[in-house]
């Protein structure tokens, strides 16, 4: 964290979970205004043709209120029918297809962020 006294600013470097809690705990003492986040995307993928960014995701979620607290990553009260959808071509796919990777589960809500993420990063 690098805290410029002269004009009261925070730049925290962020990633996953603990800084988005960090994160969400700073805000209560300090000026969220003044609070600069630069959240790691080391760890963001393209699945399904969609832009996935999970630690942007935690923070966003967390500091939204948002986040499943029980899990402490995905919206809370998430489904998951279309990844359960996708389960039924598991069997039918080619081998060495990426079609319908079953090792990343994306909840039906957070499905809308991937949605929206990536239709606005296509516009540029």
């Amino acid at each position: 964290m690098i805290v410029n006294s002269k004009i009261n600013s925070v730049v925290v470097l962020a990633g996953g979970v603990g800084a988005a809690r960090f994160l969400r705990a700073l805000a209560l003492v300090h000026n969220k205004q003044a609070t600069t986040a630069l959240v790691n995307t080391g760890d963001d993928t393209i699945l399904h043709g969609l832009n996935i960014s999970p630690d942007i995701d935690t923070v966003i979620y967390t500091l939204g209120e948002a986040i499943d607290a029980q899990r402490g990553w995905g919206l809370s009260d998430e489904t998951w029918r279309a990844m359960e959808s996708l389960k039924r071509y598991v069997d039918v796919r080619p081998t060495g297809s990426i079609a319908a990777p079953e090792w990343f589960n994306l909840g039906d809500k957070d499905l809308a962020t991937h949605f929206y993420r990536t239709a606005r990063r296509s516009e540029g």
